[in-house]
């Protein structure tokens, strides 16, 4: 049985999960125990601790509401990817789910808990509204996001603030592009040779449309190509590509919109919650101990990362030949052209190989085999 801990998250979840998969083992324990016991107050009392089955029903409907819970959490709560962008849709996700219960008969006796869960939730949500215009990262990051982008699903999300986060966004890209494009907006004389020589070109043209004197209009505002390219293009995110590496490994989205990868590289990397700097924290705890507290600053830091690229399979190690391996490439390198005996000592240990072409010496070498063995 797991045990409930007010400073991890979901514990709550985790205890009546393991509770529901052992009810049977449960109750087969305390019912022992009330009959194996001798003192009839004590055993009144552990009568009233068997829990029925009414109460077992009242514990998965509580275990579902956690459930909906633990998932939004799971949803930005990441430690080795950053999630921000799903920060809004799982709380609004969240809270339509529990408002839903909390209309249903079915959860009539969670009423009160699930008042104060949806103000809770509500207060955050609202916090996060408040905070939009000021802070970008929440819906910017929703915005490099293929599923979300501006569609309608960022408009539901972010209800009658879309059309002002709308504006804010291309007025951040248009922004971002000047900034990029600043060396390259400086004409220079090999740029007007090459049009003058296109110029020249277009007179052997059979389109009317470059005849001289029909001068194309060009876009007075050049940025709204590569903006309206990635927000009208679809593009599809698998289950086991993060967002953020999507836009750092994947050359074609990094040449064909360069922008909007620059923005890629300053706002996905937020973390939409505190998680992996809390298990640093934790982490640290369990390397600086009573017997650790010489440790210095750069030590601890060393060890951390030394930690950190374990865990996560950042330190690349060839493997060393095992004592058998060597055995075999010994026997593969062996010519023994008369099938004699062929013995390596490794590592305290003989090996031995017998060409056998007698049936009837099988058993004799298999027997001394054993015994060198």
């Amino acid at each position: 049985l797991l045990r409930d801990m007010p400073v991890r998250w979901s514990s709550t979840s985790f205890m009546l999960n393991r509770a529901l998969e052992l009810r049977t083992i449960v109750n087969m324990f305390i019912f022992e125990l009330k009959e194996d016991e001798p003192d009839k107050k004590r055993k009144a009392s552990l009568a009233k601790m068997l829990i029925g089955d009414d109460e077992w029903v009242r514990v998965e409907r509580v275990r579902e509401l956690f459930q909906l819970a633990d998932e939004a959490q799971q949803m930005f709560s990441a430690e080795r990817y950053p999630t921000l962008y799903n920060a809004m849709p799982a709380m609004l996700s969240l809270l339509a789910a529990w408002e839903r219960r909390r209309a249903s008969p079915k959860y009539v006796d969670f009423t009160a808990a699930l008042d104060a869960a949806i103000l809770k939730l509500r207060k955050h949500i609202d916090k996060i509204r408040t905070a939009a215009p000021r802070v970008s990262a929440y819906w910017v990051s929703m915005v490099l996001h293929p599923e979300y982008k501006l569609s309608r699903r960022f408009h539901k999300f972010w209800a009658e603030l879309a059309p002002d986060l709308e504006q804010r966004m291309e007025n951040l890209f248009r922004k971002r592009y000047e900034e990029l494009h600043k060396q390259a907006s400086t004409p220079s004389s090999t740029v007007q040779l090459q049009t003058g020589g296109r110029r020249l070109l277009d007179e052997f043209s059979d389109d009317e449309d470059s005849l001289p004197g029909v001068v194309p209009s060009a876009s007075a505002e050049p940025y709204k190509t590569e903006y309206r390219a990635w927000l009208d293009a679809k593009h599809e995110l698998t289950k086991d590509m993060p967002l953020v590496r999507m836009w750092g490994v994947h050359h074609v989205l990094t040449t064909q919109y360069p922008t909007w990868a620059s923005l890629a590289r300053d706002y996905l990397p937020v973390m939409g919650s505190s998680v992996s700097s809390e298990r640093a924290f934790s982490g640290g705890g369990l390397v600086i101990t009573d017997h650790r507290g010489s440790l210095k600053g750069d030590v601890v830091e060393a060890l951390q990362s030394i930690k950190c690229a374990l865990r996560n399979d950042l330190l690349v190690r060839a493997p060393m030949p095992s004592s058998v391996l060597e055995a075999e490439l010994m026997v593969e390198d062996t010519d023994d052209e008369d099938g004699s005996e062929i013995g390596k000592e490794a590592e305290g240990e003989e090996w031995f190989i017998e060409i056998v072409s007698d049936e009837d010496e099988l058993e004799e070498v298999e027997e001394e085999t054993v015994s060198n063995v």
